[in-house]
Protein backbone atom coordinates (compact mmCIF):
# COMPACT_ATOMS: atom_id res chain seq x y z
CA UNK A 1 0.00 0.00 0.00
CA UNK A 2 1.48 3.64 -1.05
CA UNK A 3 0.48 4.97 2.63
CA UNK A 4 2.51 2.37 4.19
CA UNK A 5 5.75 2.71 1.60
CA UNK A 6 5.78 6.48 2.55
CA UNK A 7 5.42 5.78 6.39
CA UNK A 8 8.50 3.09 6.08
CA UNK A 9 10.61 5.77 4.48
CA UNK A 10 9.38 8.20 7.44
CA UNK A 11 10.50 5.80 9.72
CA UNK A 12 13.85 5.08 8.68
CA UNK A 13 14.52 8.49 8.89
CA UNK A 14 13.19 8.18 12.33
CA UNK A 15 15.77 5.54 13.09
CA UNK A 16 18.41 7.45 11.78
CA UNK A 17 17.40 9.59 13.83
CA UNK A 18 17.55 7.75 17.33
CA UNK A 19 20.59 7.11 17.67
CA UNK A 20 20.77 11.08 18.67
CA UNK A 21 18.65 10.83 21.04
CA UNK A 22 21.12 8.49 23.46
CA UNK A 23 23.54 11.36 23.40
CA UNK A 24 24.24 12.54 26.97
CA UNK A 25 22.03 16.19 27.40
CA UNK A 26 24.27 18.96 27.91
CA UNK A 27 27.53 17.24 27.97
CA UNK A 28 30.49 19.43 26.63
CA UNK A 29 31.28 18.75 22.31
CA UNK A 30 34.45 16.14 22.42
CA UNK A 31 37.45 17.31 20.61
CA UNK A 32 37.72 15.88 16.64
CA UNK A 33 39.07 12.51 16.68
CA UNK A 34 41.83 13.44 14.77
CA UNK A 35 42.94 16.52 17.28
CA UNK A 36 42.88 13.86 20.17
CA UNK A 37 45.12 11.13 18.01
CA UNK A 38 47.45 13.44 16.75
CA UNK A 39 48.23 14.64 20.55
CA UNK A 40 48.14 11.56 22.26
CA UNK A 41 48.63 8.42 19.53
CA UNK A 42 47.89 5.24 20.82
CA UNK A 43 48.96 1.99 19.70
CA UNK A 44 45.51 0.25 18.78
CA UNK A 45 43.76 -1.93 20.91
CA UNK A 46 44.89 -5.32 21.77
CA UNK A 47 43.26 -8.97 23.11
CA UNK A 48 46.31 -9.16 25.39
CA UNK A 49 45.10 -6.20 27.59
CA UNK A 50 41.77 -8.12 28.06
CA UNK A 51 41.62 -9.24 31.92
CA UNK A 52 45.39 -7.55 32.65
CA UNK A 53 44.92 -4.75 35.73
CA UNK A 54 44.94 -1.28 34.82
CA UNK A 55 47.97 0.24 35.00
CA UNK A 56 48.06 3.05 32.83
CA UNK A 57 45.49 5.89 33.45
CA UNK A 58 46.79 8.26 31.18
CA UNK A 59 46.31 5.45 28.60
CA UNK A 60 42.54 5.44 29.82
CA UNK A 61 41.94 8.29 29.67
CA UNK A 62 43.30 9.45 25.73
CA UNK A 63 40.99 6.44 25.24
CA UNK A 64 38.67 7.17 26.33
CA UNK A 65 38.80 11.30 24.83
CA UNK A 66 39.38 9.23 21.34
CA UNK A 67 36.24 7.18 21.89
CA UNK A 68 34.19 10.58 22.91
CA UNK A 69 35.35 11.76 19.99
CA UNK A 70 34.55 8.73 17.41
CA UNK A 71 31.18 8.61 19.10
CA UNK A 72 30.27 12.04 18.16
CA UNK A 73 31.42 11.78 15.01
CA UNK A 74 29.38 8.51 14.56
CA UNK A 75 32.56 6.85 13.42
CA UNK A 76 31.14 3.84 14.85
CA UNK A 77 33.78 0.97 13.78
CA UNK A 78 36.55 2.75 14.42
CA UNK A 79 35.29 3.87 18.04
CA UNK A 80 34.34 -0.01 18.51
CA UNK A 81 38.01 -1.07 19.60
CA UNK A 82 38.52 1.75 21.81
CA UNK A 83 35.48 1.14 23.76
CA UNK A 84 36.17 -3.02 24.15
CA UNK A 85 38.99 -2.08 25.59
CA UNK A 86 37.57 0.18 28.22
CA UNK A 87 34.96 -2.21 28.92
CA UNK A 88 37.67 -4.83 29.71
CA UNK A 89 39.44 -2.34 31.74
CA UNK A 90 37.36 0.14 33.26
CA UNK A 91 33.71 -1.42 32.64
CA UNK A 92 32.34 0.10 35.69
CA UNK A 93 31.37 3.19 33.64
CA UNK A 94 27.95 2.86 32.77
CA UNK A 95 28.30 5.54 29.55
CA UNK A 96 31.03 3.43 28.46
CA UNK A 97 28.72 0.21 28.05
CA UNK A 98 26.01 2.01 26.49
CA UNK A 99 28.38 3.29 23.70
CA UNK A 100 29.32 0.12 23.36
CA UNK A 101 26.35 -1.40 22.67
CA UNK A 102 25.47 1.35 20.01
CA UNK A 103 28.60 0.19 18.74
CA UNK A 104 28.73 -3.33 18.46
CA UNK A 105 25.37 -3.75 17.13
CA UNK A 106 25.92 -0.88 14.54
CA UNK A 107 29.15 -2.36 13.23
CA UNK A 108 28.72 -6.12 14.12
CA UNK A 109 25.06 -6.99 14.42
CA UNK A 110 25.50 -8.44 17.86
CA UNK A 111 22.57 -8.64 19.84
CA UNK A 112 23.39 -10.89 22.28
CA UNK A 113 26.85 -8.78 22.86
CA UNK A 114 24.94 -5.20 22.85
CA UNK A 115 22.13 -6.29 25.24
CA UNK A 116 24.18 -7.83 27.63
CA UNK A 117 26.49 -4.20 27.75
CA UNK A 118 23.10 -2.54 28.52
CA UNK A 119 21.99 -5.16 31.05
CA UNK A 120 25.26 -3.93 32.98
CA UNK A 121 24.88 -0.89 32.67
CA UNK A 122 21.25 -0.96 33.85
CA UNK A 123 22.63 -2.78 36.92
CA UNK A 124 24.88 0.10 37.72
CA UNK A 125 22.30 2.57 37.19
CA UNK A 126 19.27 1.37 37.39
CA UNK A 127 16.98 3.97 36.37
CA UNK A 128 18.22 4.54 33.07
CA UNK A 129 16.28 6.07 30.33
CA UNK A 130 18.78 6.33 27.54
CA UNK A 131 19.91 2.55 28.26
CA UNK A 132 16.46 1.34 28.31
CA UNK A 133 15.73 3.09 25.13
CA UNK A 134 18.72 1.55 23.06
CA UNK A 135 17.38 -1.73 24.77
CA UNK A 136 13.95 -1.53 23.39
CA UNK A 137 15.37 -0.21 19.67
CA UNK A 138 17.62 -3.40 19.77
CA UNK A 139 15.19 -5.73 20.79
CA UNK A 140 12.54 -4.14 18.61
CA UNK A 141 14.85 -4.64 15.13
CA UNK A 142 15.41 -8.22 16.29
CA UNK A 143 11.57 -8.67 16.28
CA UNK A 144 10.92 -9.49 20.18
CA UNK A 145 8.35 -6.74 20.32
CA UNK A 146 6.90 -7.91 23.18
CA UNK A 147 9.66 -6.98 24.97
CA UNK A 148 10.55 -3.73 23.50
CA UNK A 149 7.07 -2.75 24.46
CA UNK A 150 8.39 -3.18 27.98
CA UNK A 151 11.47 -1.68 27.83
CA UNK A 152 9.56 1.61 25.93
CA UNK A 153 6.59 1.66 28.34
CA UNK A 154 9.73 1.64 31.41
CA UNK A 155 11.25 4.91 29.65
CA UNK A 156 7.80 6.55 29.88
CA UNK A 157 7.38 5.91 33.00
CA UNK A 158 10.85 7.08 33.93
CA UNK A 159 10.85 9.75 31.58
CA UNK A 160 6.97 10.87 30.66
CA UNK A 161 8.39 13.77 27.78
CA UNK A 162 11.03 11.10 26.06
CA UNK A 163 9.51 11.36 22.76
CA UNK A 164 11.64 8.54 21.02
CA UNK A 165 10.27 6.40 23.38
CA UNK A 166 6.76 7.38 22.49
CA UNK A 167 7.17 7.12 19.47
CA UNK A 168 8.53 3.66 19.24
CA UNK A 169 5.88 2.57 21.77
CA UNK A 170 3.13 4.33 19.69
CA UNK A 171 4.51 2.23 16.30
CA UNK A 172 4.43 -1.29 17.76
CA UNK A 173 0.72 -0.18 19.09
CA UNK A 174 -0.58 1.04 16.24
CA UNK A 175 -2.29 -1.47 15.23
CA UNK A 176 -3.19 -3.65 17.95
CA UNK A 177 -4.06 -0.68 20.43
CA UNK A 178 -4.66 2.07 18.26
CA UNK A 179 -6.56 4.02 20.73
CA UNK A 180 -3.42 3.87 23.06
CA UNK A 181 -1.04 4.43 20.09
CA UNK A 182 -3.19 7.63 19.16
CA UNK A 183 -2.60 9.01 22.84
CA UNK A 184 0.95 8.44 22.39
CA UNK A 185 1.03 10.36 19.34
CA UNK A 186 -0.88 13.25 20.31
CA UNK A 187 1.17 13.64 23.59
CA UNK A 188 4.16 14.32 21.14
CA UNK A 189 2.15 16.51 18.69
CA UNK A 190 1.25 18.56 22.19
CA UNK A 191 4.99 19.15 22.63
CA UNK A 192 6.45 19.38 19.00
CA UNK A 193 3.10 20.49 16.96
CA UNK A 194 5.39 20.38 13.89
CA UNK A 195 6.67 16.30 14.46
CA UNK A 196 6.50 14.77 11.17
CA UNK A 197 6.35 11.14 11.58
CA UNK A 198 3.64 11.72 15.01
CA UNK A 199 1.38 14.17 12.38
CA UNK A 200 1.67 11.21 9.32
CA UNK A 201 0.89 8.61 12.01
CA UNK A 202 -2.39 10.65 13.07
CA UNK A 203 -3.73 10.99 9.88
CA UNK A 204 -3.10 7.49 8.81
CA UNK A 205 -5.01 5.72 11.87
CA UNK A 206 -7.94 8.04 11.32
CA UNK A 207 -7.87 6.89 7.65
CA UNK A 208 -7.87 3.64 8.72
CA UNK A 209 -10.74 3.84 11.31
CA UNK A 210 -12.73 5.72 8.47
CA UNK A 211 -12.58 9.04 10.20
CA UNK A 212 -12.09 10.52 6.69
CA UNK A 213 -12.74 13.94 7.71
CA UNK A 214 -10.60 13.45 10.51
CA UNK A 215 -7.76 12.14 7.76
CA UNK A 216 -7.99 15.02 5.54
CA UNK A 217 -7.63 17.80 8.58
CA UNK A 218 -4.87 16.04 9.54
CA UNK A 219 -3.11 15.53 5.99
CA UNK A 220 -3.94 19.40 5.60
CA UNK A 221 -2.06 20.30 8.78
CA UNK A 222 1.20 17.91 7.65
CA UNK A 223 0.75 20.02 4.47
CA UNK A 224 0.73 23.21 5.68
CA UNK A 225 3.42 22.75 8.15
CA UNK A 226 5.93 20.00 5.80
CA UNK A 227 4.70 21.86 2.55
CA UNK A 228 7.41 19.78 0.38
CA UNK A 229 6.19 17.41 -2.26
CA UNK A 230 7.13 13.84 0.26
CA UNK A 231 6.08 14.77 3.40
CA UNK A 232 2.98 17.01 2.86
CA UNK A 233 1.25 17.78 -0.49
CA UNK A 234 2.00 14.31 -2.38
CA UNK A 235 0.04 13.01 0.81
CA UNK A 236 -3.30 14.72 0.35
CA UNK A 237 -2.91 13.79 -3.33
CA UNK A 238 -2.49 10.18 -2.56
CA UNK A 239 -5.33 10.64 0.58
CA UNK A 240 -7.90 11.26 -2.22
CA UNK A 241 -6.80 8.98 -4.46
CA UNK A 242 -7.35 5.51 -1.92
CA UNK A 243 -10.62 7.18 -0.91
CA UNK A 244 -11.75 7.38 -3.84
CA UNK A 245 -12.01 10.87 -4.42
CA UNK A 246 -11.08 11.15 -7.84
CA UNK A 247 -11.82 15.24 -8.25
CA UNK A 248 -10.22 16.15 -5.17
CA UNK A 249 -6.77 14.33 -5.78
CA UNK A 250 -7.02 16.07 -9.48
CA UNK A 251 -7.63 19.50 -7.66
CA UNK A 252 -5.12 18.88 -5.09
CA UNK A 253 -2.50 17.81 -7.89
CA UNK A 254 -2.90 20.35 -9.46
CA UNK A 255 -2.06 22.35 -6.48
CA UNK A 256 1.13 20.39 -6.14
CA UNK A 257 2.12 21.04 -9.47
CA UNK A 258 1.99 24.40 -9.54
CA UNK A 259 3.63 24.66 -5.92
CA UNK A 260 6.26 23.02 -7.98
CA UNK A 261 6.24 25.30 -10.52
CA UNK A 262 5.11 23.17 -13.74
CA UNK A 263 1.98 23.87 -15.69
CA UNK A 264 -0.64 21.78 -14.47
CA UNK A 265 -1.07 18.34 -16.32
CA UNK A 266 3.14 18.75 -17.53
CA UNK A 267 4.71 15.87 -17.44
CA UNK A 268 7.62 15.95 -14.84
CA UNK A 269 10.98 15.57 -15.69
Amino acid sequence: MDGDLTARVFWIAAWTASALACATPGAAHPAPAAAVASSAPLPPPSPVFAGTPLTDAEEVEVRQRLADALVAERSWEAALPHLRWLRQQHGGRWPVLLDFAQAVYLVRADGAAALAALEEALLLKPINPRAMLLMGQILEDQGEGARARLAYAQVLRWRPDEAQAALNLARLLRFDEPAEARRLYESIVQRDPRHLVALFELASLAEREGRLEDAEQRYRQLQALHPDVLTGQLQLVRFFQRTQQPERARAAERELERSRGRRPGARAR
